[in-house]
Protein backbone atom coordinates (compact mmCIF):
# COMPACT_ATOMS: atom_id res chain seq x y z
CA UNK A 1 0.00 0.00 0.00
CA UNK A 2 1.28 3.48 -0.91
CA UNK A 3 2.24 5.37 2.27
CA UNK A 4 0.12 8.40 1.33
CA UNK A 5 -2.99 6.22 1.00
CA UNK A 6 -2.16 4.61 4.34
CA UNK A 7 -1.94 8.05 5.98
CA UNK A 8 -5.26 9.17 4.50
CA UNK A 9 -7.03 6.04 5.70
CA UNK A 10 -5.37 6.36 9.10
CA UNK A 11 -6.34 9.98 9.63
CA UNK A 12 -9.92 9.36 8.50
CA UNK A 13 -10.31 6.77 11.26
CA UNK A 14 -8.44 9.01 13.71
CA UNK A 15 -10.98 11.77 13.08
CA UNK A 16 -13.80 9.37 13.91
CA UNK A 17 -11.94 8.31 17.03
CA UNK A 18 -11.35 11.91 18.21
CA UNK A 19 -15.04 12.83 17.99
CA UNK A 20 -16.07 9.66 19.83
CA UNK A 21 -13.31 10.28 22.42
CA UNK A 22 -14.88 13.66 23.23
CA UNK A 23 -18.29 12.02 23.70
CA UNK A 24 -16.82 9.35 25.96
CA UNK A 25 -14.77 11.85 27.99
CA UNK A 26 -17.89 14.00 28.42
CA UNK A 27 -20.32 11.27 29.42
CA UNK A 28 -18.89 7.83 30.12
CA UNK A 29 -15.23 8.07 31.15
CA UNK A 30 -14.42 11.41 32.73
CA UNK A 31 -11.04 10.32 34.07
CA UNK A 32 -8.32 10.61 31.36
CA UNK A 33 -6.14 8.21 33.39
CA UNK A 34 -8.83 5.54 33.20
CA UNK A 35 -9.28 6.21 29.49
CA UNK A 36 -5.52 5.91 28.85
CA UNK A 37 -5.36 2.70 30.89
CA UNK A 38 -8.04 1.03 28.81
CA UNK A 39 -6.46 2.18 25.55
CA UNK A 40 -3.28 0.49 26.77
CA UNK A 41 -5.22 -2.60 27.75
CA UNK A 42 -7.01 -2.86 24.41
CA UNK A 43 -3.67 -2.37 22.71
CA UNK A 44 -2.91 -5.97 23.69
CA UNK A 45 -5.26 -6.98 20.88
CA UNK A 46 -2.15 -6.52 18.74
CA UNK A 47 -0.98 -9.87 20.15
CA UNK A 48 -3.19 -11.52 17.52
CA UNK A 49 -0.48 -10.56 15.01
CA UNK A 50 2.13 -12.72 16.75
CA UNK A 51 1.76 -15.63 14.28
CA UNK A 52 2.40 -13.24 11.37
CA UNK A 53 5.69 -11.79 12.54
CA UNK A 54 7.10 -11.70 16.07
CA UNK A 55 10.62 -12.07 17.39
CA UNK A 56 12.69 -11.34 20.46
CA UNK A 57 14.78 -8.27 19.65
CA UNK A 58 18.17 -7.36 21.07
CA UNK A 59 18.29 -5.70 24.48
CA UNK A 60 18.80 -2.28 22.87
CA UNK A 61 15.92 -2.74 20.46
CA UNK A 62 13.69 -4.12 23.21
CA UNK A 63 14.41 -1.07 25.37
CA UNK A 64 13.65 1.22 22.41
CA UNK A 65 10.34 -0.56 21.74
CA UNK A 66 9.20 -0.45 25.36
CA UNK A 67 10.23 3.19 25.81
CA UNK A 68 8.34 4.09 22.64
CA UNK A 69 5.26 2.45 24.14
CA UNK A 70 5.73 4.45 27.34
CA UNK A 71 5.93 7.75 25.45
CA UNK A 72 2.81 6.76 23.55
CA UNK A 73 0.98 6.32 26.86
CA UNK A 74 2.23 9.71 28.08
CA UNK A 75 1.14 11.26 24.78
CA UNK A 76 -2.34 9.80 25.11
CA UNK A 77 -2.69 10.90 28.73
CA UNK A 78 -1.75 14.53 28.06
CA UNK A 79 -3.86 14.50 24.88
CA UNK A 80 -6.95 13.28 26.74
CA UNK A 81 -6.36 15.82 29.52
CA UNK A 82 -6.21 18.58 26.89
CA UNK A 83 -9.26 17.22 25.07
CA UNK A 84 -11.26 17.17 28.30
CA UNK A 85 -10.49 20.88 28.84
CA UNK A 86 -11.07 22.30 25.37
CA UNK A 87 -13.16 22.08 22.21
CA UNK A 88 -12.39 19.16 19.91
CA UNK A 89 -12.10 21.10 16.64
CA UNK A 90 -9.61 23.54 18.22
CA UNK A 91 -7.51 21.40 20.57
CA UNK A 92 -6.93 18.52 18.17
CA UNK A 93 -5.79 20.68 15.20
CA UNK A 94 -3.54 22.72 17.52
CA UNK A 95 -1.82 19.54 18.72
CA UNK A 96 -1.73 18.20 15.18
CA UNK A 97 -0.01 21.36 13.92
CA UNK A 98 2.62 21.31 16.66
CA UNK A 99 3.49 17.61 16.29
CA UNK A 100 5.13 17.83 12.83
CA UNK A 101 7.19 20.86 13.86
CA UNK A 102 8.63 19.03 16.86
CA UNK A 103 8.98 15.89 14.73
CA UNK A 104 10.91 17.66 11.97
CA UNK A 105 13.40 19.06 14.48
CA UNK A 106 13.85 15.71 16.24
CA UNK A 107 14.11 13.75 12.98
CA UNK A 108 16.85 16.05 11.67
CA UNK A 109 18.73 15.98 15.00
CA UNK A 110 18.49 12.29 15.86
CA UNK A 111 17.65 10.43 12.64
CA UNK A 112 19.72 12.66 10.34
CA UNK A 113 16.66 13.17 8.17
CA UNK A 114 17.22 14.93 4.86
CA UNK A 115 14.50 16.77 2.95
CA UNK A 116 14.41 18.45 -0.43
CA UNK A 117 13.32 22.08 -0.76
CA UNK A 118 10.09 20.91 -2.40
CA UNK A 119 9.35 18.57 0.50
CA UNK A 120 10.05 21.31 3.04
CA UNK A 121 7.75 23.67 1.11
CA UNK A 122 4.99 21.05 1.10
CA UNK A 123 5.61 20.51 4.81
CA UNK A 124 5.29 24.25 5.44
CA UNK A 125 2.02 24.49 3.48
CA UNK A 126 0.52 21.60 5.44
CA UNK A 127 1.55 23.02 8.81
CA UNK A 128 0.35 26.53 7.88
CA UNK A 129 -3.01 25.14 6.82
CA UNK A 130 -3.29 23.18 10.04
CA UNK A 131 -2.49 26.24 12.17
CA UNK A 132 -4.87 28.33 10.07
CA UNK A 133 -7.74 25.97 10.85
CA UNK A 134 -7.26 26.63 14.59
CA UNK A 135 -7.64 30.41 14.29
CA UNK A 136 -10.40 32.04 16.30
CA UNK A 137 -11.92 35.43 15.57
CA UNK A 138 -12.15 37.83 18.47
CA UNK A 139 -14.98 36.86 20.75
CA UNK A 140 -16.50 38.00 23.98
CA UNK A 141 -13.95 37.72 26.76
CA UNK A 142 -14.41 34.32 28.44
CA UNK A 143 -15.03 33.96 32.14
CA UNK A 144 -12.05 33.45 34.43
CA UNK A 145 -12.92 29.76 34.78
CA UNK A 146 -13.28 29.29 31.00
CA UNK A 147 -10.04 31.17 30.37
CA UNK A 148 -8.25 28.92 32.88
CA UNK A 149 -9.60 25.83 31.12
CA UNK A 150 -8.48 27.14 27.73
CA UNK A 151 -4.98 27.88 29.00
CA UNK A 152 -4.75 24.41 30.51
CA UNK A 153 -5.83 22.92 27.19
CA UNK A 154 -3.13 24.81 25.24
CA UNK A 155 -0.35 23.98 27.72
CA UNK A 156 -1.32 20.32 27.84
CA UNK A 157 -1.61 20.38 24.06
CA UNK A 158 1.99 21.55 23.64
CA UNK A 159 3.22 18.85 26.04
CA UNK A 160 1.15 16.21 24.23
CA UNK A 161 2.56 17.32 20.86
CA UNK A 162 6.12 17.04 22.15
CA UNK A 163 5.48 13.57 23.60
CA UNK A 164 3.83 12.43 20.36
CA UNK A 165 6.78 13.74 18.34
CA UNK A 166 9.26 11.87 20.56
CA UNK A 167 7.11 8.74 20.25
CA UNK A 168 6.91 8.97 16.44
CA UNK A 169 10.65 9.55 16.01
CA UNK A 170 11.42 6.58 18.27
CA UNK A 171 8.87 4.55 16.28
CA UNK A 172 10.67 5.39 13.05
CA UNK A 173 14.00 4.39 14.59
CA UNK A 174 12.51 1.05 15.69
CA UNK A 175 10.93 0.30 12.29
CA UNK A 176 14.20 1.09 10.50
CA UNK A 177 15.91 -1.87 12.20
CA UNK A 178 13.11 -4.32 13.02
CA UNK A 179 10.21 -6.08 11.30
CA UNK A 180 7.12 -3.87 11.36
CA UNK A 181 4.70 -6.19 13.19
CA UNK A 182 7.23 -7.37 15.76
CA UNK A 183 8.23 -3.83 16.77
CA UNK A 184 4.59 -2.73 16.76
CA UNK A 185 3.58 -5.54 19.15
CA UNK A 186 6.43 -4.81 21.56
CA UNK A 187 5.47 -1.12 21.63
CA UNK A 188 1.90 -2.01 22.62
CA UNK A 189 3.26 -4.23 25.37
CA UNK A 190 5.35 -1.29 26.61
CA UNK A 191 2.26 0.92 26.71
CA UNK A 192 0.31 -1.66 28.71
CA UNK A 193 3.11 -2.22 31.23
CA UNK A 194 3.35 1.53 31.84
CA UNK A 195 -0.37 2.16 32.38
CA UNK A 196 -0.39 -0.53 35.08
CA UNK A 197 1.18 2.18 37.26
CA UNK A 198 -2.20 3.96 37.32
CA UNK A 199 -3.60 1.10 39.40
CA UNK A 200 -1.40 2.21 42.29
CA UNK A 201 -3.52 5.34 42.78
CA UNK A 202 -6.82 4.56 44.54
CA UNK A 203 -8.82 7.23 42.68
CA UNK A 204 -7.68 6.08 39.26
CA UNK A 205 -7.99 2.41 40.21
CA UNK A 206 -11.62 2.93 41.16
CA UNK A 207 -12.38 4.72 37.89
CA UNK A 208 -10.50 2.11 35.89
CA UNK A 209 -12.52 -0.70 37.43
CA UNK A 210 -15.75 1.22 36.82
CA UNK A 211 -14.98 1.42 33.10
CA UNK A 212 -15.06 -2.37 32.81
CA UNK A 213 -18.84 -2.15 33.23
CA UNK A 214 -19.00 -0.25 29.93
CA UNK A 215 -18.03 -3.38 28.04
CA UNK A 216 -21.48 -4.84 28.73
CA UNK A 217 -23.47 -1.58 28.67
CA UNK A 218 -24.99 0.36 25.80
CA UNK A 219 -22.54 3.20 26.47
CA UNK A 220 -19.81 0.85 25.29
CA UNK A 221 -20.68 1.59 21.64
CA UNK A 222 -19.04 5.04 21.36
CA UNK A 223 -16.16 3.86 23.55
CA UNK A 224 -15.47 0.72 21.55
CA UNK A 225 -16.02 2.70 18.35
CA UNK A 226 -13.37 5.22 19.37
CA UNK A 227 -10.95 2.43 20.21
CA UNK A 228 -11.59 0.59 16.95
CA UNK A 229 -11.23 3.75 14.90
CA UNK A 230 -8.12 4.80 16.82
CA UNK A 231 -6.61 1.34 16.47
CA UNK A 232 -7.08 1.21 12.70
CA UNK A 233 -5.84 4.77 12.33
CA UNK A 234 -2.80 4.18 14.50
CA UNK A 235 -1.86 0.99 12.64
CA UNK A 236 -2.13 2.71 9.25
CA UNK A 237 -0.13 5.75 10.34
CA UNK A 238 2.56 3.55 11.88
CA UNK A 239 2.77 1.58 8.64
CA UNK A 240 3.25 4.85 6.74
CA UNK A 241 5.98 5.90 9.19
CA UNK A 242 7.83 2.66 8.43
CA UNK A 243 7.91 3.65 4.74
CA UNK A 244 8.34 7.44 4.67
CA UNK A 245 9.92 10.38 6.58
CA UNK A 246 8.04 10.68 9.85
CA UNK A 247 7.89 14.50 9.66
CA UNK A 248 6.01 14.38 6.34
CA UNK A 249 3.65 11.69 7.64
CA UNK A 250 2.85 13.83 10.69
CA UNK A 251 2.49 17.00 8.62
CA UNK A 252 -0.36 15.29 6.77
CA UNK A 253 -2.41 15.21 9.98
CA UNK A 254 -4.02 18.37 8.72
CA UNK A 255 -5.92 16.23 6.21
CA UNK A 256 -7.96 14.64 8.97
CA UNK A 257 -9.25 18.02 10.18
CA UNK A 258 -11.47 18.33 7.16
CA UNK A 259 -13.08 15.10 8.36
CA UNK A 260 -12.94 16.26 11.98
CA UNK A 261 -14.49 19.64 11.23
CA UNK A 262 -17.47 18.05 9.45
CA UNK A 263 -17.91 15.35 12.09
CA UNK A 264 -17.65 17.79 15.00
CA UNK A 265 -20.16 20.19 13.47
CA UNK A 266 -22.65 17.40 12.76
CA UNK A 267 -22.05 15.98 16.24
CA UNK A 268 -22.61 19.35 17.94
CA UNK A 269 -25.97 19.66 16.18
CA UNK A 270 -27.13 16.09 16.72
CA UNK A 271 -25.58 15.57 20.17
CA UNK A 272 -25.14 19.06 21.70
CA UNK A 273 -25.08 17.60 25.21
CA UNK A 274 -21.86 15.75 24.37
CA UNK A 275 -20.03 17.91 21.82
CA UNK A 276 -19.96 21.69 22.12
CA UNK A 277 -18.54 23.46 19.08
CA UNK A 278 -19.15 27.21 18.82
CA UNK A 279 -18.39 28.57 15.35
CA UNK A 280 -19.52 31.69 13.50
CA UNK A 281 -20.09 31.86 9.76
CA UNK A 282 -16.85 33.79 9.31
CA UNK A 283 -14.92 31.14 11.23
CA UNK A 284 -16.46 28.45 9.07
CA UNK A 285 -15.27 30.32 5.95
CA UNK A 286 -11.75 30.61 7.41
CA UNK A 287 -11.67 26.91 8.25
CA UNK A 288 -12.89 26.07 4.76
CA UNK A 289 -10.00 28.10 3.31
CA UNK A 290 -7.66 26.25 5.65
CA UNK A 291 -8.96 22.92 4.32
CA UNK A 292 -8.18 24.11 0.77
CA UNK A 293 -4.63 25.03 1.84
CA UNK A 294 -4.21 21.62 3.46
CA UNK A 295 -5.47 20.01 0.27
CA UNK A 296 -2.86 21.94 -1.72
CA UNK A 297 -0.18 20.79 0.70
CA UNK A 298 -1.32 17.20 0.27
CA UNK A 299 -1.07 17.55 -3.50
CA UNK A 300 2.49 18.88 -3.16
CA UNK A 301 3.44 15.95 -0.93
CA UNK A 302 2.00 13.49 -3.47
CA UNK A 303 3.91 15.16 -6.33
CA UNK A 304 7.22 15.10 -4.43
CA UNK A 305 6.77 11.70 -2.74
Amino acid sequence: MNWIIAVLIGHFFNAISFVLDKIVLTKSIKDPYAFTFHVGLLGLISLVFIPFGFELPSNTQLALNLCTGIFFALSLLTFFLALASGETSRVVPFIGAAIPIFTLILEILFLHGQFSLNQLFAFGVLVFGTFFITLELKKKKPSARKHHQQMNAWILGIIAALFFAICFVMTKAAFDHQPFLSAFIWMRIGTFLFVLIFLLVAKHRKNIMRVFSLYTHKEAFPYMGSQLGGGIGFLCVNYAISLAPVALVNAMQGVQYAFLLIMAMIGSIKYPQFITESMTQKELVLKSIAVIIIGAGLALVAINA
